[in-house]
């Protein structure tokens, strides 16, 4: 009788991490930090002059460097659009255009002739920022531009002392654990 209580004992210790009485089992102790982990996207889309242009705007985080992507294609053929020039001016929300700062340019790179062109930008201060698109189809820029607009936050980055402890959690589980153990011994 003893050896099958004994043994009982041991099952029932083996099986209890998979139970649920661990809290940090199910995914409450993630300490992930990164933008890509916490990654939202902002997708905006408008057409014009024949042509449909997308643009990927990623969670902003100070610090972190983001990648914006731009995807030019043709409405009716759906073919992507080659060779364009693709200007990004970033102006920091309430900074006069002629203060150090105040408005960046920079240009993004096409990626393997797709018609997709891509930007990667580290913001050195967190606030809201204009990002404006400006795309020119054929190549050169003359011309109006194709143009997109948006007002996106950047966020201070997430301080690991800022999140909630999660030691409350471990010791709430490890006490559950001696009580089952005591119960399932008596």
């Amino acid at each position: 009788m003893t050896r099958l209580r004994l043994f009982s004992l041991f099952l029932a210790i083996g099986f209890l991490p998979l139970n649920g009485c661990m809290a940090g089992m199910h995914g409450m102790g993630d300490d992930s930090n990164a933008p890509a982990d916490r990654a939202k996207r902002v997708n905006k889309e408008f057409h014009e002059k024949g042509l449909v242009v997308s643009v990927k705007i990623p969670d902003l985080l100070k610090g972190w460097e983001s990648t914006f992507t731009i995807k030019i294609r043709e409405i009716a053929s759906e073919a992507p659009v080659t060779g364009a020039k693709v200007a990004v001016f970033f102006r920091r929300v309430g900074r006069p255009v002629g203060e150090e700062g105040g408005l960046m340019e920079r240009q993004a790179r096409e990626i393997h002739e797709r018609g997709l062109y891509q930007l990667r930008q580290t913001f050195e201060e967190a606030g809201s920022y204009e990002i404006t698109f400006n795309v020119w189809p054929g190549g050169d820029q003359t011309g109006s531009p194709l143009t997109l607009s948006a007002v996106e936050e950047v966020a201070p980055p997430v301080a690991v002392r800022d999140r909630p402890s999660m030691t409350s959690f471990y010791v709430a589980g490890g006490a559950m654990v001696v009580m089952m153990v005591l119960l399932m011994a008596l």
